[in-house]
């Protein structure tokens, strides 16, 4: 029986609705339902189906402001949050402390690293350390030719995202203080006694607060509370491969270069898992909300990897997936009340980094939503992601 009053309803069962419901469970004895047509169908669909499960703070952060530090400040919460997940579902999660290995190819992108962004990270006292074509080698054998250097990064972290789904998952299963309602929310509105959430199948549930993390979807929920700009959010569809490596050498490192092709710049991911197994990828196609894999963009995939690690793209596919990442224009998150009353908290628009911002993201939501005490760091984080700088006009 689903009951008619909850304290909070999150609307969406991804990696970032479902962290913020087992962060909040963990901290409350708040009534909590999450609103997911079904929680095994968000596993496979997701935006978390487009990621390599890199955990990866300063990627390409020169372009984003203060994001770095938001997510540096989530890396650091990985490790506790890894393993009260392994804890309570039973079963092995894997963080990898890999590292990142930024390379280049061409002179263009190798001035980038060394000019634009060892100098950011140096001025945030991250460690990274620039490496000459030999060094990169050195850190990982398996480098094509082609790779002039870059940079290392040895604090970053990974994960496998399917598995922190399936833990997330069995948790809230198996949690008796959470509904799970397996419906799609059709309209959300809010007033100073509660919010009311209209469900495809006509019923109505009724809550004190309600979280919007339903990934690309999130901003038309919300659109009656804050008029977003147009242009401002899109659906990004990404594809991700995994191979198989031989039994006596895989992939040591993470790596990730960008490289030029058909006179559009390709972002080349490789992220070692467990058994061999390594995530290649990843298309960033904006504008694409269609569901399912394509031969196109493994072909993609596999053209541009062949540019930096050609023995890795010569290896056996064993899988293929592809996801739906909720986008901005200015590729920050988006998190932040969005009604005068204080009662819809949106929780999207993470792009690309939405494996590496989560458990900050459900830190933050559940500070806001039980209305605990800020520190200087938290609000830092939540100016950046504030929702009202994409707001053509005032809240209504």
């Amino acid at each position: 029986m689903i009951p008619t009053h909850h304290d909070v309803i999150i609307v969406g069962g991804g990696i970032i609705g479902g962290g913020i419901a087992e962060q909040l469970r963990c901290g409350s004895r708040l009534r909590v339902s999450i609103v997911e047509q079904e929680l095994r169908a968000r596993v496979k669909t997701g935006a978390s189906q487009a990621a390599a499960g890199g955990i990866n703070p300063h990627l390409y952060d020169e372009g984003h402001g203060a994001l770095g530090p938001m997510a540096q400040r989530s890396r650091d919460l990985y490790p506790d949050w890894i393993e009260r997940l392994r804890v309570a579902w039973g079963q092995p999660i894997e963080l990898r402390r890999s590292g990142l290995l930024c390379v280049a190819i061409e002179e263009k992108e190798h001035d980038r690293l060394i000019n634009d962004v060892l100098p950011l990270l140096r001025e945030r006292g991250v460690p990274a350390e620039e490496l000459g074509a030999d060094e990169a080698r050195r850190r990982e054998p398996l480098l094509g030719s082609a790779v002039t250097g870059g940079l290392w990064l040895p604090d970053d972290l990974a994960v496998e995202p399917l598995r922190v789904m399936a833990a997330l998952e069995a948790l809230l299963k198996a949690d008796n203080g959470l509904t799970c309602v397996p419906d799609h929310a059709e309209d959300i509105s809010a007033d100073a006694d509660g919010v009311r959430v209209v469900l495809r199948s006509g019923r109505v549930l009724r809550s004190d607060k309600v979280v919007v993390a339903a990934g690309h979807l999130s901003h038309e929920l919300v659109k009656d509370f804050i008029d977003w700009r147009d242009g401002d959010f899109s659906p990004v569809k990404g594809q991700i491969l995994e191979v198989e490596a031989p039994v006596n050498g895989g992939l040591r490192t993470q790596c990730d270069a960008l490289v030029r092709d058909d006179n559009k710049t390709h972002i080349v991911r490789a992220t070692p898992y467990a058994e061999g197994r390594v995530a290649v990828g990843v298309t960033h196609d904006r504008g694409d909300a269609s569901t399912g894999t394509s031969p196109r963009a493994s072909e993609s995939i596999l053209r541009n990897l062949r540019r930096i690690l050609p023995d890795v793209a010569g290896w056996k596919v064993i899988g293929a997936r592809a996801g739906i990442r909720p986008g901005t224009s200015d590729g920050l998150p988006v998190l932040g009340y969005v009604d005068p009353h204080r009662r819809v908290l949106a929780a999207s628009g993470h792009n690309g980094l939405g494996i590496t911002l989560a458990p900050r993201t459900a830190q933050l939501a559940v500070k806001l939503l039980l209305d605990t005490p800020l520190t200087e760091e938290d609000r830092a984080d939540l100016h950046v992601s504030r929702p009202e700088r994409l707001a053509a006009s005032p809240s209504r």
